[in-house]
Formats: structure tokens, C-alpha cells, sequence
């Protein structure tokens, strides 16, 4: 994985609340490759610990209300402050599940315009959820995010990596570095245009 920049900060955004979820040892593998980089901070973002009300109202809307969840507060800076985004994504009825579009419709365009994500799907069958990642794309563009080309899909999860994220498969290794080295290329690459400024925002 190549680093060419200094203050890379990803975000990687766990799909997942469920009891006993394969996604989590997926986040924890990804987590811990780019906390090996010495120019990369890493931040794990799980619904599960954020605890959201289905949307109601975006962020902008309650932010200074008393309805709004105190987490909430700290969601929106983490997706402000990063350069660039992890979906670790589980498929539900071959469709994005109800976690990520929950946490990440709380907010417009302000936190994500220009910045590149990165898609890794992930299931206990053959198909490692590229169904699910099919889905993505509309939604992500939506949202003003840069998807990167390369999709790492990792089927029958369960058996790729241990509860603790350790690889059991080893071409997971290599999958994953090249997904890495195209997300950090978007991420140097954009992140100096968003240096000079965004399109239609002069």
C-alpha cells in the first residue's frame, strides 16, 4: 500500500448492528492495515455504538435542538474532518442495508462533496455482496462522494478472517492492497483539488 501524502484521514463505516455480524472482523482487518501507515489516522464509525433514531430530520435541521442525539454531534465532524471513506458493506435482501443509509442520510452534501469512498462488500456466500454493491453507486454520487472503480468483495467472510479480523485467506491480502493504493490515489488526488476549491462553490 502506498502512502503519497500527508493527513490522510479515513473514515471506515461498519454496515452492520446485528448480533454476532461478519462485517465486524472485516472492519477490524481494514482498520488495522492502514493504522500500519505512518501517515494515516483511521477512525472506526459503528451505528451500532452510535445508537441513531430512524431519520426523522438531517442534522442541519436539529443540530441546535434538544432532539438531536448527542452522538450525532460527533458523527458530523468525524465526516467532515476525514479525506476519504470505507463502506464495509453486508447485503440485506441484495440491497444497502438500513445502517448505512441511516447514519450517512443524517447529513448533505457539506460533509462528503468531493471525496472519494471506497466500497467493501462482504457475505457468508459465494457472491460477497456484490449485489448490495450494485446498489451503491446512485446513492453514493447522491450524496456528493467520488466512488473509486475498484470494489473489494469478500465472499464467505466467515472463513477469509477470524472474530479478531486475522486473514485466513491469504489472496485477502493482496485484494485489499490494491484496493487501498486506488482509494489513497483518489484521496491525494482530491483532496489537493479540494485545496483550490470546489466546483460551482468559487
Amino acid at each position: 500500500m502506498r502512502i503519497d501524502h500527508l493527513a490522510t484521514n479515513v473514515c471506515v463505516l461498519l454496515g452492520s448492528v446485528r448480533p454476532n455480524r461478519n462485517g465486524e472482523r472485516l472492519a477490524k482487518y481494514i482498520v488495522n492495515e492502514l493504522e500500519k501507515c505512518d501517515d494515516v489516522s483511521v477512525q472506526l464509525i459503528d451505528p451500532k455504538d452510535l445508537n441513531l433514531p430512524i431519520l426523522m430530520a438531517r442534522y442541519d435541521d436539529i443540530k441546535d435542538s434538544q432532539e438531536c442525539p448527542p452522538s450525532l454531534h460527533g458523527l458530523q465532524k468525524a465526516l467532515t474532518a476525514c479525506t476519504s471513506l470505507i463502506i464495509v458493506s453486508p447485503e440485506y435482501n441484495h440491497a444497502i442495508p438500513p445502517a448505512v443509509s441511516n447514519t450517512l442520510d443524517y447529513f448533505s452534501h457539506a460533509e462528503f462533496y468531493f471525496k472519494p469512498v471506497g466500497l467493501v462488500t462482504y457475505s457468508v456466500g459465494q457472491y460477497g455482496g456484490v449485489r448490495a454493491g450494485s446498489q451503491y453507486a446512485s446513492y453514493l454520487r447522491a450524496l456528493g462522494l467520488v466512488g473509486v472503480p475498484r470494489v473489494l468483495s469478500v465472499p464467505e467472510v466467515q472463513n477469509t478472517l477470524d472474530k479478531d479480523g486475522h486473514v485466513l485467506v491469504n489472496s485477502l491480502r493482496a485484494s485489499f492492497s490494491a484496493f487501498a493504493d486506488e482509494l489513497m490515489w483518489f484521496d491525494a488526488a482530491l483532496s489537493a483539488q479540494r485545496e483550490t476549491g470546489l466546483p460551482g462553490h468559487h
